[in-house]
């Protein structure tokens, strides 16, 4: 069966907005009104499917803002920009851009393994080339997804880093992983501010 583990603060001393983090990377306390919320959403969001999560703050979200919480799980995500100064096709075509260059090997973007990049609807897709693998095997990346998402009537033009999905046996490319994301929260801030 599919479950899905949830990691609670303390009561005691909760405070803020609800906030959610994939894994247990969150420390904070959680309220009982936003641990009961979010322990009913992952009863419901197939999403959450075979995760850890943790949950932390005292304001329980609305039904969008759980929502957009819970959108960390698909992937799942591992993380998220805003940049609202820009169009979500700008944005779309500067991830684009940005995802090429560690195809040219400029700029010394190397990785330990490496990836293919293709466009998508959203953005692009890094994928992991693992000579290791089987052929067909799914060996992982990062997505990267543009939106103009709308989460209680607040329009957030955002960039979002999504793991890539691994075949059964397939070893998470860490490394690679976080050198992807520690250029991309670098270069995003010198393009976007953010």
């Amino acid at each position: 069966g599919e479950r899905v583990v949830v990691r609670l603060g303390d009561a005691k001393g909760a405070g803020g907005p609800a906030a959610l983090a994939v894994g247990d990377g969150l420390d904070e306390g959680t309220s009982l009104q936003v641990a009961a919320g979010g322990l009913a959403r992952c009863c419901v969001d197939a999403r959450v499917a075979n995760t850890t999560l943790s949950l932390a703050g005292a304001d329980a979200p609305t039904s969008d803002g759980w929502a957009d919480l819970l959108l960390k799980a698909d992937g799942p995500e591992l993380a998220r920009y805003s940049a609202n100064d820009a169009g979500a096709d700008d944005l779309k075509a500067w991830a684009r851009e940005w995802a090429s260059l560690w195809t040219s090997g400029d700029g010394g973007r190397r990785l330990t393994t490496p990836v293919t990049v293709a466009p998508t609807a959203a953005g692009a897709e890094l994928t992991f080339k693992d000579a290791r693998a089987p052929k067909r095997a799914k060996a992982g990346g990062v997505s990267l997804v543009a939106e103009a998402a709308r989460v209680d009537g607040v329009a957030d033009v955002r960039l979002r880093a999504v793991r890539g999905v691994y075949d059964d046996g397939i070893a998470v490319k860490q490394m690679s992983e976080d050198l992807i994301l520690a250029r991309l929260a670098e270069d995003f801030a010198k393009a976007w501010g953010g």
